[in-house]
């Protein structure tokens, strides 16, 4: 017999009973038993069909409901069923069983057989009573976007939740999304004040429509959400260029909330002296040499909200540049660690190369990437996005890449970790034209 999940008070022990043709409890029927209406043991309440939800109902729902009367030995007795809603200003029944929802609130429906009782409840949810918007009466700049949120309650101060909500703005030079996202226009003039609505229908609750609200006054010029930063050259620039007094120019983006972008002050930070120098006002990159990682920061100064600083933060790997044919003695390299190296196949005249790492103890592995490749990681042993992998057991390793491609190859070897430390690893790399 099916759960009932709530009882009244007055309920017997939650029950199960299967939902069964008419047919079926007829023909396993007994009129009678020898002791009249007392002969009935149970009654069971089960809708038809079947666990359909009594929960969340809203007015003029209904409900069909079978009061089922059995005996001692299980089977059905046909006796009278009568019905009672315990409030029926949520919820009424009729002499057929049938539940139909007026209002909001709950009530417990009763079905009663020669003398025995079974009860379930019904719930109707009551209409939205009052939506709070926030944040209250905000002031926002212009290209600022501001998420609103909202507080929904019922009649009675519950929470509620799974209304469809519409939002309207009265100003065309501040708008509000489907989900409440404000945004003010680039042109919107400063001391416009545009009013959000947010409505609630409430038709299908039984109640008129309910409105919360709030003033956006516009006031202010934009100001920087993000600041960006990327190689004036390309990222390859600063990934693969390490020799001792090569420059490149790095560019700071700074954009709205909107997305839009905004000419600001920008100051330049980081850098490694061993690897490469940043200058403070131009985003200047002077490469010391040094190979490693470079990490630069670009401020906008005070450009955010409420005065706030905007930092945009890029960090990229140095690594030194290979010339072909001439073999380098990578450092030592601990199970699990990498080391990287450069190579420019069509900046040195060559439309092919092949990367051979060799000698040594240990078991290294090597990985050749593409110019511009950087979306890399170190999760894959060596790295993901390869062109080129070569794993052999201990440090003969080969990648041949037969058409080269513009920019600065990735060439990087890698000690695998069960093996442990890697010594002496040798890389050759030569060019073909």
């Amino acid at each position: 017999m099916p759960k009932h999940f709530l009882r009244a008070p007055w309920g017997r022990r939650l029950t199960a009973l299967a939902a069964v043709p008419l047919l079926t409890l007829a023909a396993c029927s007994s009129d009678d038993d020898g002791v009249g209406g007392s002969s009935i043991v149970e009654v069971e309440i089960v809708t038809v069909p079947n666990n359909q939800t009594l929960t969340q109902l809203i007015p003029g729902n209904t409900r069909q409901m079978l009061g089922v009367p059995t005996n001692s030995s299980g089977n059905f007795v046909d006796r009278a069923v009568t019905w009672v809603s315990s409030n029926p200003a949520a919820a009424t029944i009729d002499a057929t069983g049938l539940v139909s929802a007026v209002a909001g609130g709950t009530t417990w429906i009763r079905a009663t057989a020669g003398g025995r009782t079974d009860s379930i409840s019904v719930a109707v949810r009551y209409p939205v009573g009052t939506i709070t918007m926030a944040p209250a009466n905000p002031t926002m700049r212009r290209e600022q976007a501001q998420q609103m949120t909202l507080t929904i309650l019922d009649t009675q101060g519950n929470p509620v939740t799974g209304r469809t909500i519409t939002w309207a703005s009265n100003n065309a030079g501040v708008t509000v999304n489907a989900t409440g996202l404000v945004s003010v226009g680039a042109a919107t003039a400063d001391a416009q004040v545009a009013t959000i609505t947010a409505t609630a229908a409430n038709a299908s609750d039984g109640g008129v429509a309910v409105n919360g609200t709030t003033n956006v006054t516009v006031m202010g010029d934009a100001v920087v959400a993000t600041v960006t930063i990327t190689g004036g050259t390309g990222v390859d620039a600063i990934g693969f260029r390490g020799n001792t007094g090569t420059n490149t120019t790095l560019v700071a983006t700074a954009r709205s909330g909107l997305g839009n972008v905004i000419v600001t002050p920008i100051t330049w930070s980081g850098g490694n002296d061993a690897v490469g120098t940043v200058d403070a006002g131009t985003g200047a990159v002077t490469f010391a040499g040094g190979v490693g990682n470079l990490t630069v920061t670009a401020n906008a100064t005070g450009a955010g909200a409420d005065g706030a600083n905007v930092l945009g933060t890029a960090s990229f790997e140095v690594a030194a540049a290979l010339t072909s044919g001439a073999p380098v003695t990578a450092p030592d390299m601990a199970g699990g660690n990498g080391y990287s190296y450069a190579f420019d196949a069509v900046g040195g005249g060559f439309t092919s190369f092949t990367a051979v790492a060799a000698n040594g103890s240990g078991d290294g592995d090597l990985y050749v990437f593409d110019p511009g490749v950087t979306n890399w990681t170190t999760t894959d042993g060596g790295g993901s996005n390869f062109r080129c992998r070569s794993w052999n057991s201990g440090n003969g390793e080969n990648c041949a890449i037969g058409t080269a491609l513009p920019g600065w190859y990735r060439v990087r070897l890698y000690a695998w970790t069960p093996a442990g430390v890697v010594s002496g690893m040798q890389l050759t790399v030569t060019g073909a034209p």
